[in-house]
């Protein structure tokens, strides 16, 4: 089975839970950000701490499912202290884009900015 992550999968994981890569609880799946040009996932959006309250965002590039979780190649304190989120009419800031790029060590961001819109996922059952 094909562990990648595409637009197609998402479907599949409203409110999975995320882990990272030694096994601990990160969060839950909440939202996409998505490449409004072209519709591919960037990042996803996750709700974190105490009851989900927190938000934090991860690169799609490296996760991969495994059975309903979603695993990424971060650890959690990684994670945990990432720079901050900024969004912009329901669009992630080229700004916070850049930062959380180069945190991430993110080889391929390209110089030339891109709207990168989020589209919410809510739980289904």
């Amino acid at each position: 089975m094909d562990d990648i992550l595409t637009m197609e999968r998402f479907s599949e994981l409203k409110g999975a839970e995320v882990r990272s890569a030694d096994g601990e609880k990160i969060g839950n799946v909440t939202a996409l950000f998505c490449d409004e040009g072209t519709q591919e996932p960037e990042w996803i959006g996750l709700g974190t701490g105490f009851l989900g309250m927190k938000e934090a965002v991860v690169p799609v590039q490296g996760a991969r499912l495994r059975g309903k979780r979603v695993v990424v190649p971060y650890a959690k304190d990684v994670i945990k202290h990432e720079p901050s989120l900024d969004e912009e009419d329901g669009a992630l800031t080229p700004e916070s884009e850049r930062r959380l790029c180069l945190y991430f060590s993110l080889t391929d961001y390209g110089t030339a900015p891109h709207h990168l819109t989020r589209y919410e996922l809510a739980r289904t059952d």
